[in-house]
């Protein structure tokens, strides 16, 4: 591929090294010292992220780590790959480059920044739709590499329409077991209010147009079912953007058939397939109701597709 006008570089968060509680340390050290992911002064966050938080964080996410780990690779890091994999497929009828990277990690962003080709126009897209400065903010620290970034896709219909391919297909199949549907929970990355308001991050806003715009045309072919924004993933205290996933498949919807899609999420990863799929799960079958998951993207092979052609577009 040496010989391909661009070089198209896929950004995702990372996950640990492997599975062990040092390397989820060390992650969740990377991680959650990053000013931009919590902004609290480093004098007083870091004691409380060494001495707290990463003692006793860190074992209970090595269980749910587990869950996700084939062997290998976390599952995050596997579906960011055969994304790219058939990404590159298809942007080589473009004459582009595909490869991948983490903010943290390994396969880490600094590494493939220093090696990018003077000869190549360099892009980059993080994998993302909605813009957030604890996402593309740390993206944008790269600037200066002479990267051009490609931009948040939150209410691009390339985007909209493949989600509702992948909700439409759960719905169908739940119909087709002669089951019925309450509501359809659409759920983002919680994020904290005050940091929010603080940067005038635009995430909530574009959150919102991602929902409108996938309740506006879900509507046309459900009826006589809820359709719900909501947030997951709050970590820590504070007040979070909400409301919050957990707190409606354990209250509002208890005992009822659900519908999760999370578009905030490309690919499946540990917020997606434990917290959702595993967890939440088990607790909306023992008050006696059902969540049915809509997986990610992933590397569908329509998304994939028409990802390739509004990346042609966009360059």
């Amino acid at each position: 591929m040496g010989n391909s006008d661009c070089k198209l570089i896929l950004l995702q968060i990372g996950s640990p090294a492997t599975l062990s509680e040092e390397a989820i340390k060390t992650y969740l050290t990377q991680f959650l010292s990053n000013r931009k992911v919590v902004d609290i002064h480093p004098l007083i966050w870091l004691p409380i992220l060494k001495t707290i938080i990463l003692r006793f964080r860190a074992p209970m996410l090595l269980k749910r780590y587990e869950k996700i780990w084939d062997g290998s690779e976390f599952l995050l890091v596997k579906q960011t790959r055969l994304l790219c994999e058939k990404l590159q497929a298809e942007l080589k009828n473009f004459n582009i480059e595909c490869d991948y990277a983490f903010y943290y990690g390994k396969k880490n962003i600094s590494e493939l920044m220093l090696k990018k080709s003077p000869h190549q126009k360099n892009l980059v897209l993080p994998l993302f739709p909605q813009y957030s400065k604890s996402t593309w903010g740390i993206a944008e620290d790269f600037k200066g590499f002479n990267f051009k970034f490609l931009p948040p896709f939150y209410e691009e219909d390339f985007y909209i329409d493949n989600v509702l391919k992948m909700i439409d297909r759960k719905i169908n199949e739940i119909k087709s077991n002669q089951q019925k549907i309450d509501v359809v929970l659409i759920s983002f990355h919680s994020a904290p209010l005050r940091q929010i308001k603080k940067h005038k991050d635009p995430y909530l806003f574009q959150c919102k147009k991602t929902f409108q715009k996938i309740k506006l045309k879900l509507a046309k072919s459900v009826h006589g079912v809820d359709i719900i924004l909501c947030f997951q993933s709050k970590f820590g205290k504070g007040q979070w953007a909400g409301p919050l996933l957990c707190d409606l498949i354990s209250n509002n919807y208890k005992g009822k058939q659900v519908v999760v899609v999370s578009p905030s999420f490309i690919t499946d990863s540990l917020e997606t397939e434990v917290e959702i799929n595993q967890e939440l799960r088990a607790i909306a079958c023992a008050n006696g109701g059902q969540l049915h998951y809509v997986n990610c993207l992933n590397s569908k092979r329509e998304w994939v597709r028409d990802l390739a052609i509004w990346i042609n577009k966009e360059i």
